[in-house]
């Protein structure tokens, strides 16, 4: 994960969240102070995998067993959405209802590429020499 530090501090966190609980009040701290965490939802094959599949293994769910049959339909795949979701929701796409924020919107290389900037705070992708990485 790759984050502004200086965004951190100022919402209040001096390290970056352990967990998933301390994550998404990390979140939730980086929009009120108008610096919105942004997670890519682009129709390229690795942007929502690169954030959605930790939070379904993270909460116990697959999308199919060690016999390749599909298991997604589960109690943990529902907490894990209800998470992905409440993130949604303290996100950079909750800033931008109803279209795709500029923080998404340009190509997979300036998405990989791309540091946090002013208005989005955190990325699952981007450059390791910013200012804090994890």
């Amino acid at each position: 994960m790759t984050y502004r530090k200086s965004a951190l501090d100022k919402a209040g966190f001096s390290e970056f969240p352990k967990d998933f609980p301390g994550f998404l009040e990390a979140c939730k701290a980086l929009k009120k102070n108008n610096t919105p965490a942004g997670f890519p939802l682009g129709h390229a094959t690795g942007d929502a995998n690169a954030w959605l599949h930790w939070i379904l293994w993270g909460h116990g769910a697959y999308t199919v067993d060690k016999d390749d049959k599909v298991i997604i339909n589960s109690p943990e795949t529902v907490k894990a959405l209800e998470y992905a979701k409440a993130l949604s929701d303290n996100s950079s796409l909750a800033s931008h209802p109803g279209t795709i924020p500029p923080t998404t919107r340009h190509s997979w290389r300036a998405n990989c590429t791309a540091p946090p900037t002013a208005s989005r705070s955190t990325s699952p992708q981007g450059r390791r020499e910013q200012e804090g990485t994890r």
